[in-house]
């Protein structure tokens, strides 16, 4: 459920289009500059994507219910969704489909979406067959040869209205909250742009005081009497250079909070915990058999007719990965026979990847561990090292390729438009709801690290964050491991011996049995 409370006639400057912009869009042959809606945030430019397919002569299809736009050139369409990182390409000659990831993420603007153009003129290039580029100087997307086009710098239209921009009316930098309700507590959006804002939170008396500095609040913020989830009503009191937001929470409810800034969009998250899930009778002993670490579920990426990366002299990083889920699960079943071992695939098999968080769901699993081997399209020995990833929006661009390169699976899977609604957003509300699994998938996560460490001559290269899609499922501790580079040529024959995959095998076991000591320990302290 999503509750808003905004002021419908207060619009923040960054959002809104802007046609003193004046972008255009050339094409070769033409000699015509179309006009193109646009802003800029973050100091990158935003497009509209109408503009653009209009600027083409393609035709487009919006979705306003779902957010989607799709561009139709010749042999392509390409769609964009809001609030979402990833771009499908599809070849109609084909319907081969193929999904990349952008920094960062569309955005929707008066029904109309906005695509940051640097990172999407080479899809748009690939796309429409021509070759497209963007010339800062006279603001002019280019396509086609740019010497054969005399670039126009100023045009007397103003670009096309896909709705008619809305007057700002203030100039204060919060406008808007946005409440949405998990069943495990509410998560609250304080939305800005402005960066350098302070912030903290504090929980007292039933009621959780957020404090905000270095920013002007609208002080019509607030409906005074705002129910969301465990929230009963929301409070703000103002000053010259911020104010408090204080949250009046249902009697009894609380059991924790959680205040982080989105590093990309600025806003401010609350993730405010409800406390009912952690009820539970000391005498229960069919709740403590629940809770007893008996289940690990192995999950050997990729499979079948995906054959993930392949490595320098040819390895594939299916077979790779099989080799070394089983050899875990063979030390589970001689050294931990309370363990009983599940496997998503045990064969070269296909798997898509919702099915594998089911696997590990229907088996009531304890811990989820994904096993893959990473890459770089240059082959080099410049690229190398471990990895560990947990689950949350990837921060860097390079967990973010590498999250694209996993996710990309989809392609094979019957109906890949299922992982679409995984917005950003959505993967914060995924978090939030494993939240009760996560200081365990953080847990192993060192635990797996810092062994490593000791026993792999693979250097590590740290525990990182991105949203991978097959542990978006997995409601249990879970992570996802890149063991090593198959583009360098040194671990790719460490990662496809006997040897390697075995000493991997007895690291990453090793691990578990350490992280079994420690959870069986933690969830006695907390059950009694």
């Amino acid at each position: 459920m999503i509750k808003k409370i905004s002021i419908v006639f207060f619009v923040l400057i960054s959002l809104v289009v802007s046609a003193q912009n004046k972008v255009t869009l050339v094409v070769e042959g033409e000699n015509k500059a179309f006009p193109i809606s646009s802003f800029e945030s973050n100091n990158l430019l935003y497009c509209s994507a109408k503009n653009i397919a209009m600027g083409f002569n393609s035709n487009y299809f919006y979705n306003k219910e779902a957010g989607k736009l799709e561009i139709k050139f010749k042999n392509f369409n390409v769609k964009f969704t809001a609030n979402n990182h990833f771009i499908i390409v599809t070849d109609r000659r084909d319907n081969n489909q193929n999904v990349y990831q952008l920094p960062q993420s569309v955005k929707n603007v008066n029904e109309d979406l906005f695509i940051p153009l640097d990172y999407t003129l080479e899809y748009l290039s690939y796309a429409s067959g021509k070759t497209v580029s963007y010339d800062k100087n006279s603001q002019t997307i280019i396509v086609g040869d740019a010497d054969k086009i005399e670039l126009i710098t100023k045009t007397n239209e103003e670009p096309p209205k896909t709705e008619t921009t809305k007057e700002i009316k203030n100039n204060f930098e919060l406008n808007e909250l946005e409440y949405k309700v998990k069943a495990n507590g509410t998560l609250v959006t304080i939305k800005t742009d402005k960066k350098g804002v302070k912030f903290s939170a504090k929980y007292q008396a039933n009621r959780l005081k957020v404090t905000l500095s270095n920013i002007s609040i609208n002080p019509e913020i607030i409906i005074h009497q705002a129910e969301a989830g465990i929230i009963k009503k929301t409070d703000f009191n103002g000053t010259e250079s911020g104010g408090e937001l204080v949250f009046e929470l249902e009697e009894g409810s609380y059991s924790a909070h959680d205040i982080f800034r989105d590093t990309e969009s600025n806003n401010i998250i609350v993730t405010i915990h409800n406390k009912k899930l952690k009820q539970v009778k000391k005498d229960d002993n069919k709740l403590k058999d629940k809770w007893n670490f008996d289940i690990v579920v192995l999950d050997a990426g990729h499979g079948g007719k995906d054959a993930g990366a392949i490595g320098v002299t040819g390895v594939r990083e299916k077979d790779v990965n099989l080799g070394i889920v089983q050899k875990i699960g063979k030390l589970i079943e001689e050294e931990l026979p309370s363990v009983k071992v599940v496997y998503t695939r045990k064969t070269d098999k296909f798997v898509e990847l919702y099915k594998r968080g089911k696997i590990a769901n229907e088996n009531n699993g304890k811990l989820f561990i994904s096993v893959h081997c990473n890459s770089t399209p240059q082959k080099t020995e410049d690229a190398k090292g471990f990895e560990v990833y947990l689950l949350r929006p990837g921060r860097t661009q390079e967990a973010i390729n590498i999250a694209e390169f996993e996710n990309s699976v989809i392609k094979y899977e019957d109906d890949p438009n299922r992982y679409q609604k995984l917005t950003d957003e959505n993967f914060i509300l995924v978090s939030m709801a494993q939240s009760s699994f996560m200081r365990y998938s953080e847990q192993f996560s060192d635990i797996l690290n810092s062994t490593w460490k000791n026993e792999i001559s693979i250097p590590s290269r740290g525990i990182k964050q991105a949203g991978f899609y097959v542990l978006v499922g997995a409601s249990m501790p879970n992570v996802l491991i890149e063991a090593g580079f198959l583009s360098n040529r040194k671990e790719e024959a460490y990662l496809k011996s006997e040897a390697g995959q075995n000493e991997i095998a007895k690291t990453i076991f090793n691990a578990i049995k350490k992280y079994k000591e420690y959870y069986q320990k933690t969830m006695t302290e907390e059950l009694n």
